[in-house]
């Protein structure tokens, strides 16, 4: 058996509602053969099965007849290459209601004229021989057809693949910004405390407090921070996630026929979030309770001496730029593992670098400072210099705060820059023709040359250039392939060439079998 098999999206203004109240954005066109009923049998419950002679006509489920309400002899309406095509219903068919798109069932040459494929097929259907050897005979199909076929069941390639996976990239740099900010304020919390506490801490260890003891209780004080917090981070990113899904799921249905339900977490996003978020505040309280239980009885009851402290800040310093330089490299790979974990590399280079700069820092500032606030400024320089870690958390804190919000900010400053750019220079006419979605494939129905002749004859148009979209695989690779008329496409849009000369390029199109890729694809 012969068919046609092509999704068909419904705009949202044309799209009926089911019992839910969503709306059935989609529906599967089987243009079927004559042998259809030899090969898939339909089971007809009331009116009649297609017939040879037949045009304009539809089978369609009982699902479909009690949600749109039609019943046989009734008209539906779909979209088509030359606007619309009117259906007549002429039985329904026994089916289970269908958790995507529903099926219909129309005459071959009826599919073949609405979507603008005379004569083609996309599918062939047949019946093993009783008794024959299902291997053998798929190796003998094979064998009869191009490389590019495959026999078994229909796959359904990803065409947005390569958005899908740039969105995630962008959501996973910034989960890990946000996770690694969070990770270095509970850090530096801590090391606030620590310091605060520093004469606390001697005294109990001077009455005879371990330190297994005084490590015990900030951990324990790190562990609770992190249950609470988790708990409560839990339920502020569901209702943050159900309030996101609700405020976009209208655009997504007009632009992307997709229908968005409530948030969905599998048990191991569960499992992760919750060990990240205890993980990661146990992680950021230890190293500053691992140095309080280090601390000798004298050296908490003693004052610090800036002399010592700047010494221990300078070859924490040499450490921490270190892990800067180290971070940079990690970072110019571009992979989101090693970035990752180049933005923890330089947070925590950072954090061991700032002690040593407060001292020079402090001396140059705070001689400024003396010219016009003589005695605050000594007394602030002296302040600062006395004591530069715990100046250091301060400054650390504010300083990764702000490399992070500027780093949030250049990166979507960057990416609406490029997006805009883009824009200009591919899509460069006043009008622009297109389905009523920001996908070209997906089930959208593309028009017919006709339509395109008949806005190029309309008084006032200049020029007419025209698009047609298709699916493709090369390799493990999907794609979309974009047909397009290499001399009109350069005067009315274009393209942002990486590589190669768009003139030469056009040119070569002009004469078939070339074809230009994207960046990501090469």
């Amino acid at each position: 058996m012969t068919s046609l098999s092509r999704p068909i999206s419904l705009p949202l203004g044309y799209a009926p509602e089911t019992d839910p109240g969503l709306p059935l954005t989609s529906f599967l066109v089987q243009g079927v053969g004559e042998a259809a009923a030899a090969v898939r049998p339909l089971t007809i419950t009331d009116g009649r099965s297609l017939a040879a002679n037949d045009g304009n006509v539809v089978l369609i489920s009982e699902n479909l007849a009690e949600t749109m309400s039609l019943a046989v002899g009734d008209t539906l309406t779909l979209p088509s290459t030359m606007g619309t095509t009117d259906l007549a219903v002429v039985g329904l068919v026994a089916a289970p209601p269908s958790a995507g798109a529903e099926t219909i069932y129309v005459p071959l040459p009826t599919a073949q004229t609405m979507f603008n494929l005379p004569g083609q097929i996309n599918r062939i259907d047949a019946l093993f021989v009783p008794g024959s050897d299902g291997e053998t005979v798929r190796q003998a199909v094979m064998a009869n057809v191009d490389a590019g076929f495959k026999a078994g069941a229909p796959e359904t390639g990803s065409e947005f693949m390569a958005a899908l996976k740039m969105g995630e990239f962008v959501y996973t740099m910034f989960g890990v910004l946000a996770l690694a900010m969070g990770g270095f304020i509970i850090f530096n919390t801590f090391r606030t405390v620590v310091l605060e506490r520093r004469r606390d801490i001697g005294m109990l260890r001077a009455i005879g407090a371990s330190r297994r003891t005084i490590m015990g209780t900030i951990m324990m004080e790190s562990l609770l921070q992190g249950v609470v917090g988790t708990a409560v981070g839990l339920a502020a990113g569901y209702l943050i996630a159900l309030g996101m899904l609700a405020a976009i799921a209208p655009m997504v249905q007009g632009l992307m026929n997709l229908t968005l339900g409530k948030p969905s977490f599998a048990p191991g996003i569960w499992a992760l979030t919750i060990g990240l978020g205890v993980g990661i505040t146990i992680l950021a309280g230890w190293f500053p309770a691992r140095a309080a239980s280090r601390m000798s009885p004298l050296a908490a009851l003693r004052p610090s001496s800036p002399a010592v402290e700047r010494r221990a800040a300078g070859k924490k310093a040499i450490i921490g730029a270190v892990f800067i330089i180290a971070a940079f490299f990690t970072l110019v790979t571009g992979k989101v593992g090693l970035a990752s974990l180049g933005i923890i590399l330089f947070m925590i280079g950072l954090t061991l670098v700032t002690p040593a700069l407060v001292y020079p820092i402090a001396r140059f500032f705070g001689g400024m400072m003396t010219w016009i606030f003589a005695r605050e400024g000594r007394i602030a320089q002296g302040n600062m210099t006395r004591q530069p870690g715990r100046a250091a958390v301060t400054v650390s804190a504010m300083t990764i705060g702000l490399a992070i919000l500027v780093a949030l900010a250049g990166l979507i400053a960057s990416m609406n820059t490029g997006i805009m750019d883009w824009v200009d220079k591919s899509l460069g006419t006043d009008y622009l023709i297109m389905p009523q979605s920001l996908l070209l494939g997906g089930g959208n129905v593309g028009a017919s040359p006709e339509v395109a002749r008949r806005i190029r004859e309309i008084d006032g148009v200049a020029g007419v250039t025209t698009l047609r979209h298709s699916s493709s695989r090369a390799g493990d690779a999907d794609m979309q392939v974009i047909g397009l008329d290499p001399v009109t496409y350069p005067e009315l849009a274009g393209l942002v060439f990486n590589e190669g000369v768009a003139a030469a390029a056009y040119e070569a199109l002009a004469e078939g079998r070339h074809l230009i890729v994207n960046g990501i694809f090469a």
